[in-house]
């Protein structure tokens, strides 16, 4: 693959290894990702998945479970990078691996995500997979131990076939009674030179693990509305994301309101059945805390640039709870 390929790189808590740009490649000339197959999409996702745990069954490594959330961060990084050109771990708004794996909904408090990417001339999956073991970092991401989910995108450009990779576990705050004190966090695993073998530190919070029910799609009714049942666990975003409907869609047609709270047993109609019109979606946001310009964007649909043009500021506005947004015209 050399001469052809883009070196992935991998993340663990603190950007990895270094970029490094093929001398045939000139950053300046890749072309932003043009009209591509969903299905096509899908399936080499989905490929990455299973040589990705046959990889690891061969060592005798547990099996990692898809999980939607990391699935729809991974897939909305590696199209980002495709239409930009920006290529690494940094991505939209300046996010990192675990601010997307979070914003789409997976339970993290900022650590135990790591990614790897990798792309080249007409990179199959099983080259993606054989090129991340090739390098001692990225083969360190493969060979994680103690890890549950996996989470793969893929974009194809003019030139190139892209994918990235998320493996993650769930992490979660620090008790203010825990040993290290109110406010600290526990040590993230970082460094270059991590063993493959990295273990949870001792002062890891043990909160009980969260069951996430996967999202099985529900069939149209008479009318042709699809409705689903939320379950244990499951959010707006990894619904949208299994159903393939926009975010910003379901949140509408469901009046679930800026925070998008869910719970189950709650009813979502998906797709609305004939004759049925969705309400006017709104135009102003209001900032809840926690909430950043990039995931307002994500939950609009709207790129981050957008938004910011949208309301005349750049990525140097502080907002604040309360304050409003424009997320479209009126």
């Amino acid at each position: 693959m050399a001469g052809d390929s883009w070196p992935g790189e991998r993340w663990g808590g603190q950007m990895m290894g270094r970029w490094i740009i093929i001398s045939m490649v000139l950053a300046g000339l890749l072309i932003p990702v043009v009209g591509r197959e969903a299905a096509a999409q899908t399936e080499r996702a989905s490929a990455v998945i299973a040589e990705v745990n046959a990889y690891r069954a061969a060592l005798g490594l547990g099996s990692l479970a898809t999980h939607p959330s990391l699935v729809a961060a991974a897939q909305m990084h590696v199209d980002w990078m495709v239409r930009t050109g920006n290529y690494g771990h940094t991505g939209e708004g300046g996010t990192s691996p675990a601010d997307r794996a979070k914003a789409a909904g997976y339970p993290t408090a900022g650590y135990f995500v790591y990614e790897n990417w990798v792309g080249g001339g007409a990179m199959t999956p099983f080259e993606a997979v054989a090129w991340w073991d090739q390098s001692p970092v990225h083969q360190a991401t493969l060979r994680l131990q103690g890890f549950e989910h996996i989470g793969v995108g893929y974009a194809e450009s003019e030139r190139m076939h892209v994918y990235v990779l998320l493996i993650a576990k769930p992490s979660y705050p620090p008790s203010p009674s825990s040993a290290g004190g109110a406010g600290e966090q526990p040590n993230r695993e970082s460094g270059g030179n991590d063993s493959a073998e990295e273990t949870a530190p001792d002062d890891e919070p043990t909160e009980p693990a969260v069951v996430m029910v996967p999202v099985v799609k529900s069939e149209p009714g008479a009318d042709g509305a699809v409705v689903h049942e939320v379950q244990q666990g499951q959010t707006v975003w990894t619904i949208a994301a299994v159903y393939d409907v926009k975010l910003m869609d379901l949140v509408v047609i469901n009046s679930l309101g800026p925070d998008a709270i869910i719970t189950p047993g709650q009813k979502l109609t998906v797709k609305l059945g004939a004759g049925q019109l969705p309400p006017t979606p709104p135009t102003h946001h209001t900032i809840h805390a926690g909430e950043t310009a990039w995931t307002i964007a994500a939950l609009y649909g709207l790129t981050l640039d957008q938004l910011l043009e949208l309301n005349g500021i750049d990525r140097s506005t502080v907002l604040f709870p309360g304050d409003t947004v424009l997320i479209r015209h009126p």
